[in-house]
């Protein structure tokens, strides 16, 4: 399930632009800010938070191949050969909680982002162990204890 950041992290930013906006504005501007900027940064922000939903994937590794399925819809799946995988990328974004962005380069040139939710990084470190066995590249910024 996406973490709560997602949805929390649009909501503050909509309430501080509100309260800094409307301690700003004039008597004149008012009616601009209440249905021009305001519904403005709204829709902005909540495109950031649907996207950010959208893009959320877990990892399944298989005898010979790496897949990530959306978190909602299982049906949709993008599945990668470990042959076919030049490098990877993993990178922690902290400000959601336990979100995870693995990037895959294939040797064909293509590039892939994906957004991992709620990983434990301990299980990172068995994913990345599985991709040095096949000779794919991997660099991250995480720290594993061990």
């Amino acid at each position: 399930m996406p973490q709560w950041g997602v949805w929390v992290v649009p909501m503050v930013a909509m309430f501080v632009v509100f309260l800094i906006g409307f301690a700003c504005v004039t008597s004149e501007w008012v009616v601009t800010y209440l249905f021009v900027v305001l519904p403005f940064v709204i829709l902005i922000s909540a495109v950031r938070g649907m996207k950010l939903f959208y893009n959320q994937y877990y990892v399944e590794l298989g005898e010979d191949r790496m897949v990530f399925v959306h978190v909602i819809r299982h049906s949709v799946r993008k599945e990668f050969l470990f042959a076919s995988i030049e490098s990877c990328e993993l990178k922690a974004y902290r400000g959601l909680d336990r979100t995870y962005g693995l990037t895959v380069r294939r040797k064909d040139g293509g590039k892939y982002r994906y957004l991992v939710d709620s990983v434990n990084p301990a299980d990172f470190k068995d994913v990345l162990s599985v991709l040095h066995e096949f000779g794919v590249a991997v660099s991250t910024d995480l720290e594993f204890g061990d």
